[in-house]
């Protein structure tokens, strides 16, 4: 048992939180090791580090090439890794737009339908087509006749590469893999040790159909017949034969995506000591439209992987999370049954910038609970500068307010994985995946006005129920994995009353309703199951064959060991009696509320995760084979016994678990697990008086001011939102919008300045009357960039070189109190001539105030003392550090110890503190805190630091939707009311409680 004890108490770096990082500035040596000594700090294992909207520093170039390098050998000295992230953002395989710079010819095609008129340019005309009224499509000869065409034309954008090319893959990987392999190939397999590939897709349009000459010539080779005139019609609309196209049409295609990309990167990644990772766009199941088949495509990953992003993930229930619960079943089947013993999920993320700990831990136990063991959370900003800021946050950085707490939540993610990472899932049930019957079914919406939406309705009746089917034998604790056709077809073979599966064997195989077709090779291995005597359950009898209309699924369905089932309940009901599952209630039923679980077996007994990320306690009696269990305690790193009731070969035990709980449990066939420290009792807790002392404000405090007035060029708006703002004055300054999503350095840059080019933008913010001198003199502005403009208050020049760092890299505060003054304030910047680095955001007035919210936004008036309760309703509206709430109070013996409780509070985290010293972060239900001690008879002062909220200072303030710069655009036409302004409440609600021990 010392080999699991000992790496449960200090977890190796691969097992340890490893998160995106984001170099979305002018990255330098000094912020690499700013940041990469921050990582080491909290509790993280390694970085992926990659450049996002805003880079500066020049993606591919030969300075981002040395800063990786000093990246890689500074991330070895802090004892991180540091891995390779393939691409600017996503799609992998257009290397920042450098592929098809390299190689126009590369270009992604497609085909749709368009109306035809003569003379007018479509793209390439493959088939003129007259629609008539009720949808039906005929080919015509003459372009007169015709009332539609299907086209080929240039898909996804013009950096879209063509990812069914093999030669799209042989440059990219030329331009990208072979340059980190140069640089420091001597670190491969040492501290770099992955490699990431995110959402490479065949179609980035979503519109049409993947097509090309190239395409046409490979589908002929696969199948005998030409994709062109009535076949290709037949691809596009549906009639009678387009169920065998389609499927001949997407197993080409998922043959190519597969040897043209996948297995190319997986080649040259395992040549160089690197596993190849990542993820596909696996949540449009059964849409092949961007990822023709998500298990098949992942086979070629050494660590396959999955997306969780916090806006997907709901921590309610588990009807809201289906799909993402299909996807990690896909995941965790895949790694099983090929043995991989990595597999990554990027997680947390793009939730906004409200997102902390009450988050992360559901988001990312769920994730644990399918054996997922590279935890990779989405993002960590290097700037909040610019439009980085609009780059899905939240930010795993020194900007939030809680990340200087987050080695808690770190250290807990790196011990239950590596608890769970000791053993292997080894389920019994083989669940069959419907993936090419969306096959037949599918075409693009661009073709819906001769087809209308019954395709869609189709996909969207099988996602719902292999989805619904997945989670009902979920949710019974079937031990199951999934199957797909081409995985089954390359690693699948009967043996006696079994079907092995690469590394695993399954006694039954299930056919899920939603299956109308089966690859022929997936024919042939049912029937030779049946005549080993394996079982198959069956919602459906298939009357498809590759595509073909067949008789012989129905023939099969015929065979001894075909159970024929009328719906899924009848289906879980017989499957329960014939393979009990491992886990259950004491009387063998099903545990209800939505428990989350693992079981993995491994040489010192099975490991069983238990978690509950939803809204509700779970509380349920279990029951699993084993003689003893210990329980590992992801806080401390300890090990000690659990109480169980023996029954025979099994035992129960009692499970509690409230909202963002999880239990981690050691259970032994052995009646004592060496190692376990004896339970500890609970010791009796006697409740101490608290008696308030003062509550304070830590920082100063924020006024938001995000409106203002543009001017350039004789135009003006007047009053406008900043991002819109920002918007319109790059459209007046010559381009389509704000560039700094994606962009070559010699494109943007490196951009010639002209002299001739400027703008003014005026931010207005107004004093009450009565402020006092002392509150003006404490009153300062922080601006981004600010030695890029000429900066006035009220006609006072403001000198850009006096500025203090203040929150970020990029930006500087200033003393404004003398130029200040009651009534309305303008604060100018002014741009002669324009920079490329000019981005119109918001501006913040800094310090000791209070705000009251005024007809336009807020007011600064004399600061107020704060009180228990919101304090964005008493006048701290877009504070988002840390109050202090300290009470007294005295003890009159010596205490063994002290639990703090927290009963009602909101923010990120809170912190409490013993006479001044921190003792622990509190995050999660029952929000206690154990205080050691012995604590001295006597006076002592309990405080607790809640920490606020960043969406509060950062926004979106106007509307809830996915957080992103539109997301900032849609606001007000004019600056709302500061009654308007959305906030999320923040404070502490309810004293705390204290009690001796």
């Amino acid at each position: 048992m010392k080999r699991l004890a000992d790496l449960f108490a200090s977890p190796l770096a691969e097992y340890r939180p490893v998160p995106q990082w984001s170099w979305n500035g002018d990255m330098t040596e000094a912020r690499i090791t700013e940041q990469l000594e921050q990582f080491a700090a909290q509790g993280c294992g390694g970085l992926f580090a990659h450049a996002r909207s805003g880079h500066i520093t020049g993606y591919l170039t030969d300075r981002w090439f040395d800063l990786w390098d000093f990246a890689v050998k500074e991330a070895r000295r802090l004892g991180l890794n540091f891995h390779i992230y393939d691409e600017f953002i996503c799609p992998a395989g257009v290397a920042g737009g450098n592929t098809m710079a390299e190689d126009p010819t590369l270009a992604q095609r497609e085909v749709n339908l368009v109306p035809f008129s003569a003379g007018r340019q479509h793209g390439e005309v493959l088939l003129p087509l007259r629609i008539s009224g009720d949808g039906r499509a005929e080919i015509v000869e003459k372009d007169a006749d015709a009332t539609h065409a299907v086209v080929m034309s240039s898909g996804g954008g013009r950096n879209a590469p063509d990812m069914l090319n093999p030669q799209t893959t042989r440059t990219f990987i030329r331009l990208t893999h072979e340059r980190y392999r140069k640089k420091c190939g001597e670190a491969f397999g040492r501290d770099v040790i992955y490699m990431f590939s995110d959402e490479p897709m065949i179609l980035a349009s979503r519109a049409g159909l993947p097509f090309s000459r190239r395409l046409q010539r490979d589908f002929l080779q696969d199948h005998g017949y030409a994709l062109e005139g009535e076949k290709l019609l037949s691809l596009c609309l549906t009639r009678e034969d387009s169920p065998q196209v389609r499927f001949d049409f997407w197993r080409t295609v998922n043959r190519l995506f597969n040897e043209c990309f996948m297995k190319p990167i997986h080649d040259w990644c395992g040549e160089n000591r690197l596993l190849f990772t990542g993820h596909l766009m696996e949540h449009e199941w059964p849409s092949p439209s961007l990822t023709p088949d998500n298990m098949a495509n992942l086979r070629w990953m050494h660590a396959p992987g999955e997306d969780l992003l916090g806006f997907q993930f709901s921590p309610t229930r588990p009807a809201d999370n289906g799909m993402w619960l299909m996807n990690l079943k896909e995941l965790s089947s895949l790694a099983s049954q090929l043995g991989r013993s990595k597999s990554m999920v990027e997680t947390c993320g793009a939730r906004g910038y409200h997102t902390a700990f009450e988050h992360f831990k559901p988001c990312e136990d769920f994730t644990l609970s399918f054996g997922v063991n590279i935890i990779d959370p989405h993002l960590a900003h290097q700037t909040l500068s610019g439009i980085g800021k609009y780059d899905w946050p939240q930010t795993m950085t020194d900007h939030s307010p809680w990340w200087n707490y987050y080695r808690a939540h770190a250290d807990h993610v790196a011990r239950a994985n590596t608890a769970i990472s000791q053993g292997v899932e080894r389920n019994r049930i083989l669940l069959l995946m419907p993936t090419t019957t969306g096959w037949m079914h599918y075409t693009g919406s661009g073709f819906d006005e001769a087809g209308g939406q019954t395709w869609k309705n189709k996909l969207e009746w099988m996602r719902n129920t292999q989805i619904g089917l997945v989670m009902d034998m979920y949710a019974g604790q079937f031990d199951f994995d999934l199957g797909d056709e081409f995985i089954l077809e390359e690693f699948a073979r009967p043996e006696d009353r079994r079907l092995v599966v690469g590394e695993r064997t399954y006694e039954a195989v299930v056919i899920p309703q939603a299956m109308e077709n089966l690859t022929a090779s997936t024919l042939k291995l049912l029937r030779a199951c049946l005549e080993k005597g394996l079982p198959v359950y069956s919602l459906a009898v298939p009357g498809y064959v590759d595509g073909r209309p067949s008789r012989e699924p129905a023939d099969l369905a015929k065979a001894a060991g075909w159970k024929q089932f009328a719906d899924a309940g009848a289906l879980l009901r017989e499957l329960r009696r014939q393979i009990s599952p491992y886990l259950a209630r004491p009387d063998g039923g099903a545990i209800a509320g939505g428990l989350v679980w693992r079981r993995a077996v491994g040489s010192e007994g099975t490991i069983w995760f238990f978690c509950n990320p939803w809204a509700e306690p779970i509380v349920a009696d279990i029951c699993v084979a084993g003689a003893s269990a210990a329980r590992l305690d992801t806080a401390r790193g300890t090990m000690e016994v659990h109480p169980v009731e023996r029954d025979g070969k099994s035992i129960r035990i009692k499970l509690n678990l409230l909202p963002r709980g999880h239990e981690l449990l050691l259970v032994s066939d052995s009646p004592e697990i060496a190692g376990a420290a004896p339970r500890r009792t609970a010791p009796r807790r006697t409740p101490v008086e608290l008696a308030p002392r003062s509550i304070q404000r830590m920082r100063p405090n924020l006024l938001y001011v995000d409106y203002g007035d543009l001017e350039a060029y004789g135009r003006e708006r007047r009053d406008v939102n900043t991002a819109a703002a920002d918007t319109q004055n790059w459209r007046w300054q010559g381009f389509d919008g704000n560039p700094w999503g994606k962009q070559f350095r010699r494109t943007l840059v490196d951009r010639p300045e002209d002299k001739d080019t400027g703008f003014a933008f005026t931010y207005r913010f107004t004093i009450g009357k009565d402020v006092s001198r002392t509150t003006l003199d404490s009153l300062r502005v922080g601006i981004e960039r600010p030695w890029l403009y000429r900066i006035d208050l009220n006609g006072s020049a403001i000198e850009p070189s006096c500025g203090e760092r203040w929150f970020d890299e990029d930006m500087r505060s200033f003393a404004i109190g003398q130029a200040a003054r009651p009534g309305e304030n303008a604060l100018t910047i002014t741009a002669r001539p324009f920079h490329i680095l000019c981005n119109i955001m918001p501006i913040y007035v800094i310090g000791d105030f209070s705000l009251t919210p005024a007809d336009r936004g807020f007011a600064i008036v004399n600061p107020a003392i704060p009180a228990m309760g919101d304090w964005t309703a008493q006048g701290m509206p877009f504070y988002p550090d840390r109050v202090r709430y300290e009470y007294a109070f005295s003890l009159p013996n010596q205490a063994g110890g002290l639990v703090g409780r927290i009963p009602s509070w909101e923010g990120s985290a809170a912190v409490v503190l013993l006479d001044g010293r921190e003792i622990a972060p509190v995050m999660h239900p029952p929000y206690e805190c154990e205080i050691p001690g012995p604590i001295k008879a006597g006076g002592h002062a309990l405080a607790v630091d809640i920490l606020g909220n960043m969406r509060n200072m950062m926004g979106s303030h106007h509307i809830d939707k996915h957080p992103l710069r539109w997301t900032y655009e849609c606001g007000p036409a004019n600056m709302p009311p500061g009654k308007n302004y959305r906030l999320d409440p923040t404070g502490l609600f309810v004293k705390p409680e204290l009690f001796a021990t």
